[in-house]
């Protein structure tokens, strides 16, 4: 071993470990779905292993909510059923949701990214994030599910581009060989090499970047509910 590391939610309890996201997706398995278009209810996905660690109740409750106020909202939770279900009725959606209190992203949504879904997920630090001002995951807590998912309802022409800058994001940044890259610079700096070896990561790194490079950003899919951009007013706030 030449380094410990850790990601999302762990960096808490392993302080010293250096963070690096290694979750990659393979996004041949997956494929990516169609938009459902911008008419009638809202269909929102949300697969949670442990409900109560993803906030669920905080979503259902607000979904109530707007619900008995007239929106019209179709509510899909996954429990129990095999990942390939899962995707499949995630493509079947218009809105992925992923957790509202571990403050950190997961496979749900890297996947809900990867189908060209809008993502709601709660991100607390722009450090989690590779390329924040990349990242189009609707940043929500407890306290403005209701404001996101307002803004959701009456926005709804908006979700395509979002989607499809999520399905350009995890192409940049979440696919095998984005995260080989990563790993590839954890062993410049960690691991005594020869440089012949040296050598065969620098090159695999300039095709990655190459390769990223060659996938371009969607124009206008910002939304209010940013990642980089909530932090960052959070912080310049607190200043």
């Amino acid at each position: 071993m030449t380094a410990l590391i850790t990601l999302a939610d762990m960096l808490p309890y392993m302080p010293m470990a250096k963070y690096i996201n290694y979750w990659p997706l393979d996004l041949d398995r997956i494929g990516r779905a169609s938009p459902r278009g911008t008419s009638g209810p809202l269909r929102i996905a949300h697969a949670p292993n442990h409900s109560h660690l993803k906030g669920s109740k905080y979503f259902e409750q607000t979904l109530e909510k707007l619900k008995a106020q007239g929106y019209q909202i179709e509510y899909c939770k996954i429990q129990g059923v095999p990942n390939g279900q899962v995707l499949a009725m995630f493509a079947d959606s218009d809105v992925v949701v992923d957790q509202f209190v571990a403050g950190a992203y997961g496979y749900t949504a890297l996947e809900g990214m990867a189908l060209g879904k809008p993502v709601i997920s709660f991100v607390r630090s722009a450090d989690m994030v590779e390329a924040p001002n990349e990242c189009p995951i609707i940043n929500a807590t407890p306290d403005d599910i209701e404001q996101v998912l307002l803004w959701l309802i009456h926005n709804r022409d908006h979700l395509p581009d979002i989607g499809e800058q999520g399905l350009r994001y995890v192409q940049r940044w979440h696919c095998v060989s984005a995260v080989a890259a990563r790993l590839g610079r954890l062993y410049q700096e960690t691991a005594n090499f020869p440089p012949r070896i040296l050598r065969r990561i620098e090159e695999m790194q300039k095709r990655e970047d190459a390769r990223r490079n060659a996938i371009s950003v969607v124009a206008g899919w910002q939304h209010p509910f940013q990642v980089g951009k909530q932090l960052d007013s959070s912080l310049a706030s607190s200043g």
